[in-house]
């Protein structure tokens, strides 16, 4: 079941996840289907950045207690030690994912955010790459409470929502993908 409702989630943003015309509707309906299929997020964070002279990108920020909210990151953002001390900066640098089992006492707490994440209560957290075909690399961030953290199945489920969550339809070479749609310059 779990493995069908993947798909189609999958499909849904293949096809440009057209019952969700606004980014942060985007956000706020993939997470409800990623939650309806048992992945225990308590909060997805993605960063676009933008071409806009006074932003350097956007922030959505789902919870299930609070929706999806938008906020505009200022160019002095790129200045602030919390941000390029990220795992954010980290995986948009490398391009590769980047998982800490906060819960496991063990845990490399490499990044200053990892702490103020454990004491939310956080036991999972994954930044996973948002790889747009103009070759820039976003970013989507998963965090769970769940005891144990995510488990294979809902690391292979979140896997399997990223490309579609940025990269063109296969349908038309000039249509962006859903999640990148939806964001305006």
């Amino acid at each position: 079941m779990a493995a069908q409702s993947a798909q189609s989630i999958v499909d849904w943003l293949i096809d440009g996840a057209r019952s969700a015309p606004l980014a942060e509707e985007v956000l706020t309906e993939l997470c409800e289907r990623l939650t309806a299929c048992g992945v225990p997020l308590w909060r997805v964070t993605v960063f676009v950045r933008t071409l806009h002279p006074q932003s350097i990108g956007r922030r959505f920020m789902w919870r299930p207690d609070k929706g999806t909210d938008a906020a505009e990151g200022s160019f002095e953002l790129l200045e602030r030690d919390v941000f390029r001390n990220s795992p954010m900066v980290y995986v948009s640098k490398t391009g590769m994912p980047l998982r800490r089992r906060l819960a496991d006492p063990g845990c490399p707490m490499d990044f200053p955010i990892l702490k103020d994440l454990r004491d939310e209560g956080v036991t999972d957290y994954l930044v996973s790459p948002l790889r747009f075909t103009d070759g820039e690399v976003h970013f989507a961030s998963w965090a769970t409470r769940q005891p144990g953290g995510f488990s294979a199945t809902d690391l292979g489920i979140i896997d399997s929502i990223v490309r579609p969550m940025s990269a063109r339809t296969p349908a038309s070479a000039n249509s962006p993908g859903a999640f990148a749609a939806a964001i305006p310059n």
